[in-house]
């Protein structure tokens, strides 16, 4: 593919103008796997992989598996946030992020997270969607969620956009979450969902 680019825009355009991606979802190694393999698989090892592909990307959440699943009919979206604040370092080791981190530095690739965040999804029907959807909206729930953004950061991760794998409000998403939307475009201070 970069090659592609290259014939079209120059050698100098690769990494500024133009950057080849290669993804995979947290949960998975696809990413870090085509990586070795460009490092290991000859002709291609004639050049570095970072010659390439320009950004490594993946996608981390956090997430606890009892919430996601609770049909608990007294579940508030205070016991969400809390639930999410003490997992907030889970992606680190359970989504992979740790292993991106470490092979983007090995190869000189930038790493951005083209989604990722605070997943409350479930697979349980519809019990407690309204209440995982609240949990966006209290105040307590940035601590969560700057606990997850400070530590990808500190961690070597250049860019990150947010995907919201909360349950929405019918009509307003779906069970499975969305990318980061107000609930009214006019508000710019009132938390995302």
């Amino acid at each position: 593919v970069s090659s592609v680019f290259r014939s079209v825009y120059g050698d100098a355009a690769m990494g500024t103008k133009v950057k080849c991606v290669v993804a995979g979802q947290g949960v998975s190694a696809g990413s870090i796997s085509a990586m070795d393999f460009l490092a290991n698989t000859s002709p291609l090892n004639a050049h570095p992989p970072a010659y390439h592909i320009q950004v490594m990307s993946s996608a981390p959440y956090f997430y606890d598996t009892a919430v996601r699943g609770s049909t608990d009919p007294t579940l508030t979206a205070q016991d969400v946030v809390d639930a999410l604040s003490a997992t907030a370092a889970y992606a680190k080791t359970e989504e992979l992020y740790d292993s991106y981190v470490a092979t983007a530095g090995k190869y000189g690739v930038e790493l951005i997270f083209y989604e990722g965040g605070p997943d409350t999804a479930t697979d349980s029907g519809d019990t407690n969607n309204n209440v995982k959807a609240d949990a966006n909206f209290l105040s307590t729930f940035q601590a969560p969620m700057e606990a997850f953004l400070n530590d990808i950061f500190a961690n070597g991760v250049d860019g990150f956009i947010l995907y919201n794998g909360d349950v929405t409000p019918p009509g307003q998403g779906g069970k499975y979450g969305c990318w980061s939307d107000k609930r009214s475009i006019d508000d710019t201070t009132s938390p995302k969902l």
